[in-house]
């Protein structure tokens, strides 16, 4: 019998890939990575260098095209995997404008 995982997502995932900054405790301490699916509640960046569950990291979006933010974010790590080799970031602060632009993104039809 194979018994599957309990879902704990409580928003429905998209896939992504969009540059993103993510900085923990300092402007000097921080790694760029492709998000891989996001919703409103968090993210997934893969990573081979994931930081620890409960790390407080500040995230900033960037447009492809641009190598300007155009919106940020703060959450905490919640989930770290082996496979794929990453980590799951819940969203904890979002500015009004912020969430604006996140709402906007995934209210888009998938390309």
């Amino acid at each position: 019998m194979v018994r599957k995982k309990a879902e704990r997502r409580h928003f429905p995932r998209r896939q992504i890939s969009l540059p993103i900054q993510i900085k923990l405790n300092s402007y000097d301490d921080f790694i760029q990575r492709y998000v891989t699916d996001i919703s409103a509640g968090g993210l997934f960046v893969l990573t081979p260098t994931p930081y620890e569950e409960g790390d407080v990291v500040n995230i900033e979006f960037y447009l492809q095209e641009e190598k300007q933010c155009f919106f940020k974010v703060r959450g905490v790590v919640n989930r770290v995997n082996d496979k794929p080799k990453g980590m799951g970031i819940q969203f904890t602060e979002i500015e009004e404008g912020s969430q604006k632009l996140l709402d906007e993104m995934l209210s888009r039809p998938s390309s």
